[in-house]
């Protein structure tokens, strides 16, 4: 369908753990009408950024108003690193970042996500609505760091509790769902109410 609404899922530094809220998403999004794709990112426990966004350029997404992308930890600095590829006034429906990060990481074969330069205004430009989602137990990106992370990418936040990492223990994240359905909503409304004023 030229004009179906679809969401992007891009993993994180191993991967997608089994069948956990990334593939409890996929099923929701199918049933509320969207595509839903789930990268399968290269050499996941080695990953490289050129390697990383560069795959991400190679799928060919027909970013618009109608795409979605939702990124977990590492997934998200390469989200933002693609979107800051695309041309002109090229813009996606909307983000939600989670778990997100773009300060330099403990685990040095990741720190090249994070040590290139990144012009974030231009990020942003590519990206209709924004949202960060973190838990206030996350053990391995500090909350500090995320919440840098929104600042810089112009995202609201949204705070779960006791969700660790969002590794594969966590079954269902309706905050990520709510979130992408709301700034869909949201857009239908924006373009009705542009239709009434033509009328």
């Amino acid at each position: 369908m030229r004009n179906q609404k679809k969401v992007i899922f891009v993993p994180g530094f191993s991967g997608v753990d089994g069948d956990g809220w990334p593939e409890w998403l996929r099923g929701e999004f199918i049933k509320c009408g969207f595509d839903f794709s789930i990268l399968p990112m290269p050499d996941i426990m080695y990953p490289e950024v050129h390697q990383w966004v560069d795959f991400l350029k190679a799928q060919k997404i027909k970013v618009n108003k109608n795409t979605y992308f939702i990124g977990h930890s590492l997934g998200c600095i390469t989200i933002a690193r693609f979107l800051a590829t695309l041309p002109g006034k090229t813009s996606a429906g909307g983000c939600v970042f989670v778990a997100g990060f773009d300060s330099l990481p403990k685990i040095p074969l990741l720190v090249g996500f994070c040590s290139l330069p990144l012009d974030f205004s231009t990020v942003k430009k590519h990206m209709r609505e924004a949202m960060v989602i973190l838990s206030d137990n996350d053990p391995l990106i500090p909350n500090k760091d995320t919440l840098d992370f929104a600042s810089k990418v112009g995202a609201g936040v949204i705070v779960e509790h006791n969700k660790g990492h969002f590794k594969a223990d966590i079954k269902e994240l309706p905050s990520v769902l709510n979130t992408i359905l709301e700034m869909d909503q949201m857009r239908q409304e924006m373009v009705e109410i542009k239709r009434l004023r033509k009328a």
